[in-house]
């Protein structure tokens, strides 16, 4: 499996179009780590510290056409809502509240509190 390789997280090439749009969509689950994909998931999950699924927005069925700057732009301080995981527990209650950007930058630097994407930040239950 391939790897964005400027991401600190192990974002697989299957999710081009979302670095590309900004635009992590509800189901998407990312790993801190490529060790999360290696093998049988029992081994898989020791190496795992911290993992999200992003739960909103929904699943769009038609992407949109156009300049994708723009799109990207757009879409960077649209809401996203994420659970955390941290050695596979749920951190806080119900959802963390975020943006696309926020969440973009926290898988790109590697940075949960600088990216406000931590159990300090606002949670939706």
């Amino acid at each position: 499996m391939e790897f964005f390789s400027n991401f600190s997280w192990a974002v697989p090439q299957s999710f081009s179009d979302a670095v590309a749009l900004c635009r992590f969509e509800e189901g998407d689950v990312l790993y801190d780590t490529s060790k999360a994909y290696d093998g049988s998931w029992g081994e898989a999950v020791k190496q795992i510290t911290y993992f999200l699924q992003v739960r909103y927005p929904i699943r769009a069925t038609s992407g949109e056409k156009g300049n994708v700057g723009g799109v990207f732009e757009k879409n960077w301080s649209s809401e996203v809502r994420i659970e955390l995981y941290k050695n596979q527990e749920k951190v806080g209650i119900g959802q963390i509240t975020t943006t696309q950007g926020r969440l973009y930058t926290a898988i790109w630097k590697g940075d949960l509190r600088k990216a406000r994407i931590s159990p300090l930040c606002s949670l939706r239950t």
